[in-house]
């Protein structure tokens, strides 16, 4: 029978192996989950391989993140060759809305869906703002980090030269 110290020592080990592993990948494309609004799980590891990716961290009730993924959508021909990740920490009822309303199914490249409030991309990036954008190379190697980008122009010059 094991002891309460020898479990507690268990865990602590545990969770610093889980969490080591995790900030181990900082500068690669970070190990999410979300559900999408048509209630399937997506994983980090189901995006197409050999495709830059824009990870976007939004509120769908936030102003300054609708108005990102409206510029996105208007300037969307520039990102065709990319995937993007729109994830929300917000119910999925709130997501089904958003996409919606952008009519976001339409678009292939684009994965939208909800963390279900674990907020693990807040806490992997340490984030304090909104909306965040992560961008990754086709290799998944991080690229650039974007807090409340007031326009896409930069992200578009990296893209084209991916």
């Amino acid at each position: 029978m094991r002891t309460n110290h020898q479990i507690q020592t268990f865990l602590i080990i545990s969770l610093l192996a889980l969490s080591s592993h995790i900030y181990s990948q900082a500068n690669k494309i970070p190990p999410f989950r979300m559900t999408q609004s048509n209630g399937m799980e997506f994983r980090a590891e189901q995006l197409p391989f050999n495709k830059p990716v824009v990870l976007i961290y939004f509120s769908p009730e936030c102003e300054h993140c609708t108005t990102l993924v409206k510029e996105l959508l208007l300037k969307e021909r520039y990102f065709r060759k990319s995937s993007i990740v729109l994830i929300t920490f917000m119910p999925i009822n709130v997501v089904t809305d958003f996409v919606y309303k952008y009519r976001l199914t339409k678009h292939r490249n684009i994965y939208t869906g909800t963390d279900g409030g674990s907020f693990f991309l807040k806490n992997y990036y340490n984030l304090k703002e909104m909306p965040f954008v992560a961008l990754y190379n086709k290799e998944g190697e991080l690229l650039n980090k974007y807090s409340r980008p007031q326009n896409l122009d930069e992200m578009i010059s990296r893209l084209k030269d991916l």
